[in-house]
């Protein structure tokens, strides 16, 4: 009986050392797949390939190795980078709601949620957040900011310094010193963080420092351009005018330039393209529905034209006058009659 038990004695600790064994192994292999995928996903994010780091930081934070609270932060970076996305603002609230509602939460995560709210203008939840923050973890810093905070309230206006017609649902728009894009009724959708923006088509063609690009609607990268452009125009139906070192020529949202070079570009409506080329104005037509590449369909020489345009307004306001002459004569004809034959 006795050597019975010390055999059971003797399996149950193999086996809880085989257990202890087999966990230290498993969070070992965690940690270096974390590592790993941690790794990659830096290399994407210094690459601005947001949405290829995410699904690597997803699963890094899924492991129970010692990096996973750098795998969460990395995904925080990317959720903040991808915030104007669908979804992301949840994915972004939902990480620090869980790791407020874990046990021993860090004061830093509440400040970090409190100031997303308040940046949102979310005022009642950001202080909802510190109130919580304090009492979990009584960090004195949360308290004073609670304090500096909590009778403050911000008035939430679309307010803007420039802002140009409406083309196709969206405005440029102009704060701080930058453009960007906002919806008709003045909701900030790109934001104005850019030194040029186009109008609207699906994509706004922008300028950031030297770089000229194509954005969406989320504000995600569509296109890049990799020759230079010195400047561009208006962005319609896919096409837009941009200015290269040899003059303005026609091209597409991902920058698939014409041959056909003029002087001044207007926007392309209807398949045709105003543009200026020395002392003509002309209209080009594109050769065909996917090509850049335009003719000259005629042209007329600006100082006839223009000749024409005053002539044009001279004539107008001649009419005018003698219209207004003729009309003021006839009321006062019927305001003061001329006497009749034989009564005066």
């Amino acid at each position: 009986m006795k050597r019975s038990r010390i055999v059971w004695i003797t399996v149950a600790c193999m086996f809880f050392a085989l257990v202890a064994w087999v966990t230290t192994v498993t969070a070992k292999s965690d940690t270096q797949k974390q590592k790993a995928l941690i790794d990659q996903a830096e290399i994407y994010i210094n690459d601005e390939a947001y949405v290829r780091a995410e699904p690597l930081l997803d699963e890094a934070a899924s492991y129970s190795g010692k990096y996973a609270k750098a795998a969460e932060e990395g995904l925080k970076t990317v959720y903040l980078k991808l915030l104007d996305s669908d979804g992301y603002r949840r994915k972004y609230t939902n990480l620090l709601d869980a790791q407020m509602g874990r046990k021993g939460a860090e004061p830093a995560v509440f400040r970090e949620a409190a100031e997303y709210y308040m940046s949102a203008a979310k005022e009642t939840k950001a202080l909802a957040v510190l109130r919580d923050g304090i009492a979990k973890t009584g960090d004195e810093a949360l308290r004073q900011y609670y304090e500096e905070h909590r009778y403050v309230y911000k008035m939430s206006r679309n307010v803007y310094q420039d802002v140009t017609a409406p083309c196709n649902g969206g405005v440029q728009v102009k704060l701080d010193g930058k453009w960007g894009l906002a919806a008709t009724d003045g909701t900030l959708v790109i934001p104005c963080v850019y030194d040029k923006i186009s109008t609207f088509s699906g994509v706004s063609v922008v300028k950031q420092g030297a770089e000229v690009f194509a954005v969406n609607s989320s504000n995600l990268r569509y296109a890049l351009s990799h020759e230079s452009i010195l400047d561009f125009g208006e962005l319609n139906d896919d096409r837009i005018g941009v200015k290269t070192e040899n003059g303005w020529v026609l091209a597409t949202a991902d920058f698939t330039c014409g041959s056909l070079t003029v002087d001044g570009i207007g926007m392309y409506s209807g398949g045709v393209i105003p543009a200026v080329n020395g002392d003509l104005w002309i209209q080009m037509a594109q050769n065909g529905p996917q090509h850049p590449n335009s003719t000259i369909l005629y042209g007329m020489k600006l100082v006839a034209a223009a000749h024409r345009m005053l002539y044009s307004c001279a004539l107008t306001m001649v009419s005018a006058y003698t219209l207004t002459v003729k009309c003021w004569m006839a009321v006062m004809r019927a305001r003061n009659p001329l006497p009749t034959a034989g009564r005066l």
